[in-house]
């Protein structure tokens, strides 16, 4: 490997352990009644950090067929409102119900058979998705994304691994 990219990637990691530090402690030592304030801090911190134009955390309610937005972070405003309809993004919600990553390069090249999540995500402006699981056991209560909506993106293996961390640190945090 090229030192330059040898060197990069050092100074990602570096970058990804001072923010996982960051977060951690600060979430650890807020105190209760400036804790929403904080959280919504560190959210937005994560979503700069990995590029993300829009991001949230959502509960699965698979007896009303609905996510329920939890936190949702976005400058370019909230298309879904409070909840998402789950029939919307059939096949994304499967793969999170089996507790599997959702990774989308780019929504548009979704394949036919992915035609109604294809569409559903261009009407709401995603451009690329990062979707992870997150499980309260071995049960998947929920999930959280990490969204492009202004230009497509392709998420590396690093993307996943890193976001997995916040996401359970997110999770730790508000249960």
């Amino acid at each position: 490997l090229d030192m330059q990219v040898i060197k990069a990637k050092l100074e990602r990691r570096d970058q990804f352990q001072v923010l996982v530090a960051s977060l951690s402690s600060r979430l650890v030592k807020v105190p209760y009644d400036q804790a929403e304030g904080e959280f919504r801090v560190c959210r937005a911190e994560a979503s700069h950090y990995f590029g993300a134009e829009r991001s949230f955390l959502f509960t699965l309610n698979t007896e009303t067929v609905k996510a329920e937005l939890a936190y949702f972070d976005s400058a370019a405003g909230n298309p879904f409102g409070k909840e998402i309809s789950l029939d919307r993004f059939p096949e994304f919600v499967q793969r999170i119900k089996d507790g599997k990553d959702v990774i989308i390069d780019d929504a548009s090249a979704l394949p036919e058979e992915q035609r109604k999540d294809r569409e559903s995500f261009e009407q709401v402006g995603i451009k690329s998705l990062l979707v992870l699981p997150l499980t309260l056991g071995d049960d998947v209560i929920g999930g959280m994304t990490m969204g492009r909506i202004f230009e497509q993106r392709d998420w590396s293996k690093q993307d996943v691994k890193e976001v997995r961390v916040i996401a359970e640190l997110f999770t730790s945090f508000v249960l």
